[in-house]
């Protein structure tokens, strides 16, 4: 009874040992293919490895090694060439000995092991003086009859407890400077590079060989701990010339991997976990009676009170479209790389060009100045499709000189994409209240307000400029309160928003004046 389950335990630990994919009659050939090529992903990556192996004739299993962690057999392409036969794939994951770094990282252990030994030493120190402290305390009480022998034993007692206290001192600042420079010593292991050991990932591929030969391989697996980000730069010479752009690709690799003289592509795809076919489920419709509070209620008719008021300060832009709006994405593209590239892997971003180019605009100046006096220079690009293909920052020049950084958004619906280069200290804007007063009618007990600003505009530029500003009368939402606009200097008027705007052209220091007057009854 005992031998049929001894057989059983042993095979079961054999099981255990051996890769499904190995069999008695098999032969392993280590294959170690470098990355020779990698397309990033906004979010993702794709790593290539490719190499030459010789396989004799018959059944092998192919170890390709030195793959990143993140292999996954499931949604790996193998190619082999010439007439070898795939029957079966298989990953795992390993832990080697780190080769980058190496000469620093036995530096770095071998100062470990030397502190571990002084941090043990030092303890041992410690518990010696902690054991002789004992001793002296449970000898408090000596046998003695003469005087003269206790107060020596007491003088001893008390030099030698004070050289112990002192000691477990000095041992304690040394056992706390020491475990604080291991300390240091265990992160700079712990940093990507570092790692006296790493995971890879090795697939392990069952084929088939009709006849011996050398044969081309290429493995290809996606990768999540990488992707890049895009970036911008616009520099303006001046109004009258095209605007200077690139266009980057901020990289970064995060896969404990280096890739070393690679062929790199840049991808504005982002790839698909899963494809799903959309379905339609039925959308119904009902009435919805909203039960309002007299609270409630009461909150809104204050709400309605304010906004009648005459705030001077507050977002003039029409309402944000719904959030359930979206816009189609642009079309994907590809940067690949004239040069190889070596990327690191860590937390650094590495900035790679990709394109430079001049950019057709048109340079306006654009003041709100109830928001903010003065004007602001904007770049108005009519083409702007195929020159900003994805939203990321923009480090803005002006003249040779860095003005700020913006934020570019090509997934909008408009025609010409606005770019602020900030405000020009060469164009003064100013706002002034000059009237404000007030009529009551005595029979029908209505009140009119009139309401009068300046707008001054100063080009003290050497040439002309174009001006659009912008600015506003209130909007009434009671039957009781009329606005009416009095005097708008020729400004169109939106009645939906009240937005008043003006399209000026103003020759080097020329002066004008707007105004803006307008009533309210109530």
């Amino acid at each position: 009874m005992i031998r049929p389950f001894t057989i059983l335990i042993v095979i079961a630990v054999l099981n255990l040992q051996a890769p499904s994919v190995l069999g008695a009659q098999d032969h392993e050939i280590k294959v170690d293919p470098p990355i020779t090529s990698v397309i990033v992903y906004p979010q993702g990556a794709q790593l290539t490895h490719t190499g030459t192996v010789e396989v004799p004739e018959g059944q092998h299993v192919l170890i390709f090694s030195g793959l990143n962690q993140e292999l996954n057999s499931s949604n790996t392409t193998v190619s082999l060439g010439g007439d070898l036969e795939i029957l079966s794939v298989n990953h795992r994951n390993i832990r080697i000995r780190a080769t980058q770094n190496a000469d620093s990282i036995e530096v770095l252990e071998a100062e470990k092991s030397r502190l571990e030994r002084l941090i043990r030493s030092v303890e041992i120190d410690r518990e010696v003086n902690d054991y002789e402290m004992e001793m002296l305390a449970a000898n408090r009480e000596p046998d003695m009859q003469s005087g003269s022998a206790l107060r020596d034993l007491l003088a001893l007692h008390r030099e030698r407890i004070l050289e112990l206290k002192t000691s477990s001192s000095q041992l304690a600042d040394s056992i706390q400077s020491l475990r604080s420079s291991l300390n240091d010593i265990n992160q700079a292991l712990q940093q990507p590079g570092y790692q006296p050991t790493i995971m890879v990932g090795e697939l392990l591929v069952e084929v088939n060989n009709p006849g011996a030969g050398t044969y081309d391989t290429e493995i290809s697996y996606p990768i999540g701990r990488a992707g890049w980000t895009p970036e911008y730069e616009l520099r303006a010479e001046g109004i009258d010339e095209e605007l200077s752009s690139k266009f980057f690709g901020m990289v970064y690799n995060n896969s404990l991997q280096t890739w070393t003289d690679v062929l790199m592509t840049l991808s504005t795809r982002t790839p698909q976990r899963r494809t799903v076919t959309p379905e339609l489920n039925p959308w119904f419709l009902d009435f919805l009676e909203p039960q309002v509070t007299l609270q409630e209620r009461g909150r809104a008719e204050m709400d309605e009170l304010v906004v009648t008021g005459y705030a001077e300060s507050g977002s003039m832009s029409m309402p944000p479209p719904p959030r359930s709006f979206r816009s189609e994405s642009m079309v994907a593209r590809q940067f690949t790389l004239r040069d190889r590239q070596t990327i690191e892997s860590g937390s650094e971003r590495t900035r790679l060009t990709l394109e430079e180019y001049q950019v057709p605009s048109e340079f306006t100046y654009f003041s709100v100045p109830k928001l903010q006096e003065g004007a602001i220079l904007k770049a108005n690009i009519p083409d702007w499709e195929e020159t900003f293909l994805m939203s990321g920052s923009a480090k803005l020049h002006l003249e040779g000189t860095y003005v700020g950084e913006t934020y570019l958004n090509p997934q909008t619906v408009s025609d010409t994409l606005e770019v602020s280069f900030g405000r020009d200290s060469g164009i003064i804007v100013q706002r002034t209240k000059v009237r404000e007063n007030s009529e009551r009618s005595f029979f029908r007990n209505r009140i009119t307000q009139t309401i009068a600003y300046d707008i001054e505009i100063r080009n003290t530029k050497g040439s002309a400029i174009e001006l659009d500003l912008m600015d506003q009368i209130p909007v009434s939402v009671q039957e009781d309160i009329v606005v009416t606009p009095v005097n708008l200097s020729g400004g169109d008027l939106d009645e939906e928003s009240g937005l008043v705007n003006w399209s000026l052209l103003l020759d080097p220091a020329e002066t004008e004046t707007l105004q803006l007057v307008y009533e309210v009854r109530y």
